[in-house]
């Protein structure tokens, strides 16, 4: 029985176990480290898109601000009219 195993058991054969082991370690190992700094891009990602979501409601907000200003300052220009300062303008009861 020994005989048939004898080849198997040789310092040869283990060490060519032992470095193919050690290869597919370092290769999951560096799966997983790879899968950590992606998992890392995808929450930095996120948070960039979040943060531009962000601002273009607040740009989105700011040109209809500036749309109804315009509307307003084009039918004042066609009516002949002059805009006063809100701080300026007399509220009589």
């Amino acid at each position: 029985m020994i005989e048939i195993l004898r080849p198997v058991l040789s310092l040869r054969w283990a060490l060519w176990f032992f470095l193919f082991a050690l290869a597919v370690f370092l290769f999951s190992m560096s799966i997983s480290i790879f899968s950590v700094h992606t998992d890392h891009d995808v929450i930095r990602l996120r948070s960039e898109i979040g943060s531009l979501m962000r601002q273009e409601k607040l740009l989105e907000i700011q040109k209809a601000d500036l749309m109804t200003e315009s509307r307003v300052m084009s039918y004042a220009r066609s009516h002949h009219l002059v805009l006063a300062n809100p701080a300026s303008v007399i509220y009589l009861h």
